[in-house]
């Protein structure tokens, strides 16, 4: 038998006032107000990091918690850095829509938390802090990578460091000679970046590693 939820159902009302609320994945809020065992300097916030259609869901109960991260507003913005265009695992900046003062959020994968959603219901969104649907798909994109990245042996990873990884970045940083994109960092036109090594283990004498770059050219 199928069950039908009443219009009068109190998770269904709780779900739609959320949704009112204006909440979604990529809000930005400050939760002082409401919880207070949240560890945050001066100016820091916190932003919504679960997907919309969990956080306006009204199955509570299947879903009770929110995942959010916390933020730091910036003055400045730079769209070639490398936290802005998704390089760093660790630090994203995304623009800031409609506010003179403060033009970017930096977000760290390292400090998240998760939220009793019915918080949502006693906190108002900063409708200052606006990251648009373009801040929002780019949240969720950087979030996706950091729960899929390949886990390389941690031999590998200490061999690599020294020499290669500097070398690595030294030529990314070089400026294009020709293209459409001639004289930005190579950095700025690499799409994606493959790597396999050999053999797939976590200790090996010798290992050989390969990359390949995909750069707009």
């Amino acid at each position: 038998m199928t069950h039908k939820l009443k219009q009068d159902d109190p998770d269904i009302a709780c779900a739609k006032a959320i949704l009112d609320k204006g909440w979604r994945q990529g809000t930005i809020f400050d939760p002082r107000s409401i919880v207070d065992n949240i560890q945050l300097t001066d100016g820091e916030l916190l932003i919504l990091c679960t997907q919309s259609c969990t956080v306006v869901s009204s199955r509570f109960a299947t879903d009770p918690i929110v995942e959010v991260m916390v933020i730091k507003p910036l003055p400045k913005y730079n769209p070639r850095a490398f936290e802005a265009t998704g390089k760093n695992q660790r630090k994203l900046h995304i623009e800031v829509v409609g506010f003179s003062q403060l033009k970017c959020i930096e977000c760290d994968i390292n400090r998240r938390l998760f939220l009793d959603r019915h918080h949502l219901l006693n906190i108002n969104p900063l409708q200052e802090f606006e990251i648009g649907m373009e801040g929002s798909a780019k949240l969720a994109g950087w979030l996706g990578r950091s729960y899929t990245r390949i886990a390389l042996p941690n031999l590998l990873v200490e061999r690599v460091k020294p020499e290669l990884l500097t070398l690595i970045l030294k030529c990314l940083d070089e400026k294009q000679t020709h293209g459409q994109n001639k004289g930005s960092p190579i950095h700025e036109s690499v799409s994606f970046i493959y790597l396999d090594w050999q053999p797939r283990s976590d200790i090996a004498d010798l290992f050989e590693l390969k990359f390949i770059f995909l750069i707009a050219c």
